[in-house]
């Protein structure tokens, strides 16, 4: 094996307006969106911030971070339906808060085991050959920083079916010989017929479409890091 998956994240962006004070330990725990022992937890951390601004809270296995424009809940350690569970619940407490758009995040980081592979990915991805003839200097070297790429509902050149989009983005990872890769499941809710409320739209997206979201993610990371190893 020339590379090793490391932990699948995940996180959920909710983008709108928010009351970010009322987004209290005690208020998660009342309405029964967290326990006891999560609230205990959170009421201690060093990040716990509760403010008309911004309310940043963490438990052992997320963090929640609401500002006036976006609730946005990260998963701690190994990708999970408790931030999916946790967000709808939120939404079902707050069924007529103006929302604009949703996204399912997932990112994956791949260690690789020599240089070579490495390197595959990003000469694969995004062939030097073109750079190369631009930078027209043989002492600089050429590479991969970030690539992303957004797959919309629709073919090129005719109107979209919809709104909503995929992006895939690939890029350096956070230590040597890794390569982080992160898929974007987006939503909006700009266009929606009149008297639906996008709250129960976004809560609909969640149910229905989280567990097929995360294994297109691990699809998607696993195609790309294969395709890419395959290629002569």
């Amino acid at each position: 094996m020339l590379y090793q998956p490391e932990i699948l994240s995940a996180n959920i962006v909710v983008l709108g307006a928010f009351n970010p004070a009322i987004f209290s330990p005690d208020w998660l725990e009342q309405n029964q969106l967290i326990g006891p022992d999560d609230a205990k937890v959170i009421r201690s951390s060093e990040n716990f911030v509760v403010t008309r601004q911004i309310t940043q809270l963490q438990s052992e296995s997320f963090r929640l971070l609401v500002e006036e424009n976006k609730c946005q809940v990260n998963c701690i350690g190994v990708a999970g339906p408790h931030i999916r569970d946790l967000t709808m619940g939120v939404l079902e407490l707050l069924p007529h808060t103006p929302l604009r758009a949703l996204g399912l995040n997932f990112d994956i980081q791949y260690r690789f085991l020599n240089s070579d592979a490495y390197h595959k990915i990003g000469d694969v991805l995004v062939p030097k050959s073109i750079w190369q003839k631009v930078v027209d200097d043989p002492d600089r070297a050429i590479g991969l920083e970030q690539l992303r790429i957004l797959v919309q509902d629709g073919k090129r050149g005719e109107e979209l079916k919809s709104s909503d989009s995929k992006t895939i983005s690939v890029q350096r990872g956070g230590s040597d010989l890794t390569i982080r890769i992160s898929y974007n499941d987006h939503h909006e809710f700009a266009s929606l017929p009149e008297g639906t409320e996008a709250a129960e739209v976004a809560i609909g997206v969640l149910k229905e479409q989280w567990h097929e979201q995360l294994q297109a993610a691990s699809q998607t990371f696993n195609r790309v890091i294969e395709l890419a190893i395959a290629e002569s």
